[in-house]
Formats: C-alpha cells, structure tokens, sequence
C-alpha cells in the first residue's frame, strides 16, 4: 500500500505570522532516517530564516515505485495551492525547491500548475 508523507512546518504561526501571510513550499529528498532528520532541522531553520510556514511532502522512490508515481504524490502541492483559500492560505508566495531528481519532479509540478 502507499502512503504519503508530509508535514507542515507551522512553528511560527502566530498573530504576526500565519499561513494567510506566508506559505513556502519546499519539496526534498529524504532517502535514510539520517537524511529526513537532518531535512526536518533544515526546513526549521529556513521556516525561522524566511518567516514561513514549510509545506514538505515525501515522495515515493524507485524501484518500488516506478514513474509516474513520485510525481503523483507531488500533486499533492497542487491540491495545496489549488485549494489555497481552503487551507487559510493566500496562495500568492509559493517557493518551490528540489535537486537532483527532485528538482525534475518540481518542474512537473510547475507544468502541472500552468
């Protein structure tokens, strides 16, 4: 069965900060238990930095899941930003990043979203 992963970083929401302000989407690799806990400092850190809530969804990795699938489950952002207003969000600041492979999956989002 899959599952999807995520989290939403909103350890600064607060009267000065809400998602209705600010909202960044980040898209990240997380292939051992090292890596996903080293992300989830970094995406803190950048969460504080950029004065933003984190959107992070972990996508699912070859070979057991073949293309299509990582970027079906990447979708997932835009349902987030399709359903914006739904959510509390604006939806005018979307921040999108990935490297590698990752960063192939954010430009099928992107062509998703045009």
């Amino acid at each position: 069965m899959n599952t999807l992963k995520s989290s939403v970083d909103d350890s600064l929401n607060s009267a000065e900060t809400s998602y209705k302000d600010h909202l960044c989407d980040e898209l990240s690799v997380q292939r051992s238990a090292i890596l996903a806990l080293l992300a989830e400092t970094y995406l803190r850190v950048w969460a504080e930095l950029l004065s933003c809530s984190i959107v992070s969804v972990e996508y699912s990795l070859a070979p057991e899941n073949s293309f299509p699938r990582p970027t079906e489950v990447l979708y997932t952002h835009v349902y987030i930003i399709s359903n914006a207003a739904q959510l509390g969000w604006s939806g005018e600041k979307v921040f999108m990043i990935g490297d590698s492979a990752s960063g192939n999956l954010v430009i099928s989002v992107i062509s998703k979203l045009v």
